[in-house]
């Protein structure tokens, strides 16, 4: 499950907020409904070139992709 394509759907399909803080040591995530999502260049959850290899996120090209570090 891609945290931001996740966190968009919950909102545009259902009008719910919901914040996901994934953990890439164990591969979970704790999905917290009823919270407003961090906005996206102050999410210090997601690791940086994480979301340009994703391919719900394919052609947003405001994001950082320098990095080799996966999700």
């Amino acid at each position: 499950m891609c945290k931001v394509p996740t966190q968009r759907f919950f909102a545009e399909k259902w009008g719910v907020s919901l914040s996901m803080e994934p953990n890439f040591e164990t591969g979970s995530c704790q999905l917290r409904f009823g919270v407003e999502p961090v906005e996206l260049e102050d999410d210090l959850t997601i690791p940086s070139g994480c979301l340009g290899r994703c391919p719900s996120m394919l052609g947003a090209s405001d994001l950082d992709d320098d990095s080799d570090e996966l999700c």
